[in-house]
Parts: structure tokens; C-alpha cells; sequence
């Protein structure tokens, strides 16, 4: 099921087949979304007004950009 159940918590509930592990961290000031991994970049927006490009190996930041228009 999409995001492991019927809440969309995205959390299992059963015994992995690995042990997972952090390889790095990335702050933003906001939640963040779904991700979308290409290439070896990670895409994601955040609630800050950003959307980010990070990349995958060591979570360097690559760019960012801000969603919000000025009118």
C-alpha cells in the first residue's frame, strides 16, 4: 500500500529484510514532501517555500528555489 497504510503514515509494520541506515541529514525550515531520486539527486519541496536538489551520496545541497511569487 502507498505509504505503508491506510493513514498514509508512511511507517511499517513488519520486520524489514535490512537494517536501514541514515547516511545523512538535510534541514530545512519547513516539512518536507515526497521525494523524487534522479540521477543521483533528490528533489523534495519543503514548507519553508523551497523546493531543493540534494545530492544523493553525501546530502550536499545543489541548489534550491524558492516557490513563492511576488506579485
Amino acid at each position: 500500500m502507498y505509504r505503508a497504510d491506510v493513514s498514509q503514515t508512511g511507517v511499517g509494520t513488519g520486520n524489514p529484510i535490512f537494517n536501514p541506515a541514515t547516511l545523512w541529514n538535510f534541514t530545512t525550515n519547513g516539512t518536507v514532501s515526497s521525494v523524487a531520486v534522479v540521477g543521483g539527486v533528490v528533489y523534495f519541496g519543503s514548507n519553508d517555500g523551497n523546493v531543493y536538489a540534494v545530492n544523493s551520496t553525501d546530502g550536499s545541497e545543489i541548489w534550491n528555489c524558492s516557490t513563492l511569487k511576488h506579485v
